[in-house]
């Protein structure tokens, strides 16, 4: 039998041992594959086997990252994206898959939509809002609409407790009714709003809010009906700075519906 100098030597050398190997590192996932028309939100999320919705998505990613859309997400309820501390890209295989949507779209993480089909069949208003996070339509979307409802972005609002956040909205394509810098909500951080590629009816600094933070709005290679210098509600107010710069190939139609 062991005595028990020889056992506690055999214990030191374990710790010892034990110490001086690294860590074992946590699996880094990056990209998860969605689909919800035949995925299983225990599946691994690889292309060959991917979730189904996008809280298993986003579950699976550990430091942000890209979920590939391998089929259509039917969104039907205004309802809040899945939370992540870190930029998500929402992206599809082909192009041609992505969301259907028909009622509010609201990000709770910095989100990029790129190369997919975003489809609106909103009969009432909607919003796709970033509710304080950065929010970026990129170039490569496709924006279809099938709807007789308004059709709005925002990356503050659309209505709630006060927003501590600098957010930036950049929308590089769509076909828009109102691009809001805030919409109904208070925020306490500059709002920077960039339009390069995307046709907009409106674009107004503030919608029913009071903005004591600065309003950057950029415009180019866009067109634009009207830009407002001034809220689009009676509640609205700014008590800062507006400040719009019209970049190359802008298309402003009217200031303040004014030509």
């Amino acid at each position: 039998m062991m005595n028990g100098k020889r056992l506690l030597c055999l214990f030191l050398a374990f710790v010892l041992l034990v110490g001086v190997l690294p860590p074992v590192q946590a699996e880094t996932v990056d990209t998860v594959y969605l689909d919800p028309a035949k995925g299983v939100d225990t599946n691994a999320g690889t292309e060959d086997a991917p979730v189904k919705t996008l809280a298993a998505a986003y579950g699976k990613l550990t430091q942000g990252g890209t979920v590939v859309f391998l089929s259509d997400l039917i969104w039907s309820t205004s309802a809040f994206f899945p939370a992540c501390a870190y930029p998500v890209t929402l992206t599809s295989k082909t192009g041609a898959e992505g969301i259907v949507a028909s009622a509010n779209m609201r990000m709770q993480a910095d989100t990029t939509f790129k190369n997919m089909t975003l489809t609106f069949n909103n009969t009432a208003m909607m919003m796709v809002s970033g509710e304080g996070h950065d929010l970026t339509i990129e170039s490569d979307v496709k924006v279809v609409r099938n709807t007789t409802g308004q059709l709005n972005i925002t990356p503050a609002g659309r209505y709630g407790s006060t927003l501590t956040a600098n957010p930036t909205l950049t929308v590089k394509a769509g076909s828009w009714n109102y691009i809001y810098a805030v919409h109904g909500i208070g925020i306490n951080g500059d709002v920077n709003v960039v339009v390069d590629g995307a046709t907009c009816s409106y674009i107004s600094p503030c919608y029913n809010a009071t903005v004591t933070v600065n309003v950057n709005v950029t415009v180019k290679n866009s067109t634009v009906t009207n830009l407002y210098l001034e809220p689009t509600h009676t509640d609205g107010k700014i008590t800062s700075n507006l400040n719009v710069t019209l970049g190359d190939n802008a298309e402003v139609t009217k200031l303040d519906g004014s030509n």
